[in-house]
C-alpha cells in the first residue's frame, strides 16, 4: 500500500508554486516514485538472476560489482532515469525559486524576530573548495552561491522546497525527519538526564534537523553554522517565522571559531560525506574543543560499509558517482572512532548508535521493498567528553 506523504508546512518564506508548477512538481514526484519504488528493486534482481552468476568468480570488491552491473542494460537504463528525474527535481525548483527570487529576499529580510535568534554572517570567509568545485546533489549553483549580493536566500529556497520533492515528502512536513530521530529516539529515549545547556549544529543548511532540538530543549542556546550566507538567511527567517529562537552564524566546521568547552551537544546531521578526508579529522578535533566536559559529540549518517555486504555498498554508492558527492564513498569506508578517539576522546567514550531514517514508505537505498515504515536506519557516532577528575 502507497502511504501519501503529508504536504510541506507553508511557512512564511518558502517558496510558493502556481497551478501549472504544482502540476510540475507532481508530474516530477510520480516519475521519482516510480523510479525509486519500481525500477530500483529490479537492480537487484539483475544482480541476482543475470549478473552475479556469469561472474566467473565471486566478487571480491564492490569495485569489481560496479564494473559487472553496469554492462547491464537494465541497470544502465535506472541509473540513467534516476539521474535524469533528479535533474528535472532541480529544474523545476529552480524556475519556482527564480520567478520570486526578489520577493522571498524581501520577505525574509523583514522577517520580525519574535522568537529571539539571531543571525551572523562573515562576508570574508573563505568557502571550502569541496563545496565551490561542484554542485552538491546536482542543486544548481550548489549551496554556497549568491544570486544577488547582500540580502539572497534562493539557495535555502532551492534546498527547502527542492528537497522535498526530492525526499518525495517522506522527511516530514518540515523536512526535519532525521533531526528528530537523532533528538527524539537517541537523545530523549536513551539519554533523558541529559539536558544540554548550550547545542551547536556543524553544517545545518535551511535548520530542518536542528529545529527539533529547539522543541525538545527549550531552555537552551542553541546555534547553527554553515558556510553559505544565503542558505543561513533562508534559515534564520525560517527558524523565527516557526517561532523557533535559534541562532545562526556563518562559520566552518574545522574552525568555529566559538570558545573552548562552550557547548555541551555538538552535533551534525548528514555533514561528514560532504566534507573532505582531509576536513574530517579537523572537524572531529574542532568538536572534541568545542565541548565541556561530559558533553556529547554526536554526528548522524547512513550505515557505514563496513557491516553491509558488497552489492548493499554498491546500491548506496551510487551517489559517489551519480549524486555529486565525491566524498560518499570514501566516508563511508572511514572509521569514524577511530577520528574520534585520534581527536582526543578515550575509547570507552566513544560508541556507535542506530536510530530509524525517518523515512515512511517505498524502498530502502538499496532498492529492496519495504512496505510501512522502513528498517532504514542512521548511524550514529557519538563520543562523549571525559570529566575532569
Amino acid at each position: 500500500m502507497t502511504v501519501t506523504p503529508p504536504k510541506q508546512f507553508a511557512h512564511a518564506v518558502l517558496p510558493s508554486a502556481t497551478l501549472d508548477e504544482r502540476a510540475r512538481e507532481d508530474a516530477v514526484r510520480t516519475l521519482r516514485r516510480t523510479v525509486l519504488d519500481r525500477l530500483v528493486p529490479g537492480v537487484a534482481d539483475a544482480w541476482r538472476d543475470r549478473v552475479e552468476p556469469a561472474l566467473p568468480d565471486p566478487a571480491a570488491t564492490r569495485a569489481e560489482i560496479r564494473s559487472a552491473m553496469l554492462a547491464d542494460p537494465f541497470v544502465q537504463h535506472t541509473f540513467s532515469l534516476r539521474r535524469i528525474v533528479q535533474e528535472q527535481v532541480w529544474d523545476t525548483t529552480a524556475q519556482i525559486v527564480g520567478r520570486q527570487a526578489e520577493d522571498l529576499a524581501e520577505r525574509a529580510s523583514s522577517m520580525p524576530a519574535r522568537a529571539g535568534g539571531t543571525l551572523q554572517l562573515d562576508p570574508d570567509l573563505p568557502i571550502p573548495p569541496y563545496l565551490k568545485t561542484l554542485d552538491v546533489h546536482g542543486m544548481p549553483t550548489g549551496y554556497w552561491d549568491e544570486v544577488t549580493d547582500g540580502h539572497d536566500v534562493a539557495a535555502g529556497a532551492m534546498y527547502d522546497r527542492g528537497v522535498y520533492l526530492y525526499a518525495l515528502g517522506r522527511s516530514g512536513p518540515l523536512g526535519d525527519s532525521r533531526g528528530r530521530s537523532v533528538a527524539f529516539d537517541f537523545f530523549a529515549e536513551r539519554l533523558p538526564d541529559f539536558r544540554p545547556a548550550r547545542i551547536l549544529d556543524l553544517g545545518c543548511s535551511v535548520g530542518h534537523s536542528l529545529l527539533p532540538y529547539a522543541e525538545l530543549y527549550p531552555e537552551a542556546e542553541i546555534w547553527g553554522i554553515d558556510v553559505a550566507p544565503g542558505v543561513l538567511r533562508y534559515a534564520h527567517a525560517r527558524a523565527e517565522s516557526l517561532g523557533r529562537r535559534v541562532h545562526f552564524a556563518q562559520r566552518d566546521a574545522e574552525d568555529t571559531r566559538f570558545a573552548a568547552g562552550s557547548f555541551d551537544l555538538v552535533v551534525s546531521h548528514i555533514l561528514l560525506h560532504e566534507t573532505s578526508a582531509a576536513s574530517l579529522p579537523r572537524i572531529f578535533a574542532e568538536c572534541h574543543r568545542l565541548l565541556a566536559p561530559g558533553g556529547y559529540m554526536v554526528h548522524a549518517e547512513l550505515p557505514q560499509y563496513a557491516d553491509q555486504d558488497l552489492f548493499t555498498q554498491f546500491m548506496i554508492d551510487y551517489d559517489t558517482f551519480y549524486n555529486n558527492e565525491p566524498f560518499w564513498g570514501a566516508m563511508h569506508d572511514t572509521d569514524l572512532d577511530r577520528l574520534a578517539v585520534e581527536a582526543g576522546f578515550a575509547p570507552e567514550d566513544v560508541s556507535v548508535a542506530f536510530v530509524a531514517s525517518g523515512r515512511t514508505e517505498g524502498t530502502d537505498r538499496t532498492g529492496r521493498s519495504q512496505p510501512g515504515r522502513s528498517p532504514g536506519q542512521l548511524q550514529l557516532t557519538v563520543a562523549r567528553k571525559a570529566v575532569a577528575r
